[in-house]
């Protein structure tokens, strides 16, 4: 059972990770430009992802090193069958990521909102770009905010003070991971124009298909009748 559980617990790490990459990568955008067009998007990303693996790799490995399997009445997660140890030192490993990514955030968010209402606010190609990408990351973040970070905040406090939110709730990380997985592509595809673009073009496409039928078959009647 707490074996079956190892994916999990490393992919809330690798995401928890990411998310920061991903915030910290907007900002730089925004606040320095010209520093982010010179850096190397692909070390940049290599190296979140490869941070995001260590630590995914740490936590299981201390995870299956300090549990011990014991009997909990009342409580069917594998959760709850982790070491006490393993869930102070990841819950305050939480507390150090999680509000690091939630303050990247409101700052990307704050940055976003004042070149809205700036006069740098150009109507270029690439200035639409860069909108676009602004929207879609914000899009992205506040759904791990709402689908992972608050959870994730009251999971790691619960450990670290002792309230079991494993026994009290249910697989909530599992819950978390698939409502952010679930509901990511949605969002990007909702708040990117090229994608919304191509959803209308497919729908008009359908439209005029069915519209072309009935027009074929309201005139098939007529023809008849003529003979």
């Amino acid at each position: 059972m707490v074996v079956l559980v190892m994916p999990v617990v490393a992919a809330n790490k690798i995401t928890q990770i990411l998310d920061c990459g991903i915030a910290i990568d907007r900002l730089t955008a925004i606040q320095w430009p010209i520093s982010y067009q010179s850096r190397s998007r692909f070390r940049y990303t290599a190296a979140f992802l490869a941070l995001g693996i260590l630590l995914a790799t740490f936590n299981v490995t201390y995870a299956l090193t300090t549990t011990e399997i014991k009997q909990r009445p009342g409580c069917a997660v594998a959760g709850c069958f982790l070491s006490s140890s393993f869930n102070i030192v990841s819950g305050y490993v939480n507390l150090v990521i999680d509000p690091v990514v939630l303050i990247t955030t409101l700052l990307v968010l704050y940055k976003v909102y004042t070149l809205k209402t700036s006069r740098i606010s150009q109507r270029n190609e690439a200035s639409e770009m860069f909108k676009r990408a602004n929207r879609a990351t914000v899009g992205v973040m506040l759904c791990s905010i709402v689908t992972m970070l608050v959870p994730s905040v009251l999971q790691s406090v619960g450990k670290v003070f002792g309230f079991d939110l494993y026994q009290q709730v249910g697989p909530v990380s599992a819950l978390t991971l698939i409502l952010n997985a679930a509901a990511n592509p949605f969002i990007y595809g909702f708040r990117h124009s090229d994608i919304r673009a191509a959803v209308k073009t497919f729908r008009q496409r359908n439209t005029s298909i069915v519209i072309d039928v009935r027009v074929t078959t309201d005139a098939a009647p007529k023809s008849g009748e003529n003979h």
